[in-house]
């Protein structure tokens, strides 16, 4: 893990013979979302293309995911601070609260640390609460949630929550693969989170790995029925020209035997 400034050596140990079964993987949660100081959750914070393709890309890996109250649906509202103390003790929380982001540039000024909200002020939690509506006016990343689960249930390769026959890569600054496998079935998720690009396969040493023919596009984050553009992922050329085009900011799972 990382360096521990204390100690100057790696945190934790080693987890490659740990089963996927012992992690939990997430995009965000109640402690990184309700601790800032506007309960501003992930997808207010990046565009929808690229949110898809973090979405689609923890549903994909084989660790149990953990999915914070209402992402699946992009929630619009925040999850804020908020507590119900005694009088005393709820004054002492709300200066607390305020006081703790004085060393944050963005609040140096006590005016501005007085808008964050008040934990103890009913509408603090009320806002928090989910507009469940929301599932169905944003329908595309509610379906795409759903159709990753399904697959997550029902693809015999993803069903299996194997980690050892998992592997992954940066293939350029903003391009990530996953190749997963079961036997001669395999899985192939690529994450774009930039601008269109082009990967020519045999220049990239994890793809040249994989079979040049046969590949099966199961689902791209791009789809229309997602909230996406339309454009589809291409396979173009022959030989050692042989190039995948991937759209931007979208992800994409294809299927293939060998």
């Amino acid at each position: 893990g990382q360096v521990a400034p204390t100690t100057g050596e790696p945190r934790g140990t080693t987890v490659t013979d740990e089963p996927a079964s012992a992690f939990v993987f997430c995009l965000q949660n109640h402690d990184q979302v309700g601790n800032r100081p506007f309960g501003d959750r992930l997808h207010h914070e990046i565009n929808a293309g690229r949110y898809a393709v973090a979405s689609a890309l923890l549903l994909f890996a084989p660790e149990p995911p953990l999915l914070f109250m209402g992402q699946e649906f992009a929630a619009s509202t925040p999850f804020l601070y908020f507590t119900d103390h005694p009088e005393e003790l709820g004054n002492l929380v709300t200066e607390g609260r305020r006081a703790e982001f004085a060393g944050f540039r963005a609040f140096h000024d006590p005016d501005l640390r007085e808008t964050i909200p008040d934990p103890q002020a009913p509408a603090t939690f009320h806002g928090s609460k989910l507009r469940l509506d929301e599932r169905w006016t944003n329908a595309g990343i509610y379906l795409l949630y759903q159709t990753m689960l399904a697959l997550r249930r029902e693809d015999p390769v993803l069903a299996t929550g194997d980690r050892t026959h998992t592997r992954s890569a940066g293939l350029t600054a903003q391009t990530i693969a996953v190749h997963r496998w079961w036997g001669a079935q395999h899985r192939l998720l690529l994450a774009n989170f930039g601008a269109a690009t082009d990967l020519t396969l045999v220049d990239e040493e994890f793809l040249a790995r994989l079979p040049a023919r046969g590949w099966h596009l199961e689902l791209t984050t791009s789809q229309r029925r997602f909230g996406g553009t339309g454009e589809r992922p291409t396979l173009h050329g022959t030989g050692a020209a042989r190039a995948l085009r991937l759209s931007a900011r979208s992800a994409a799972i294809w299927s293939f035997t060998g």
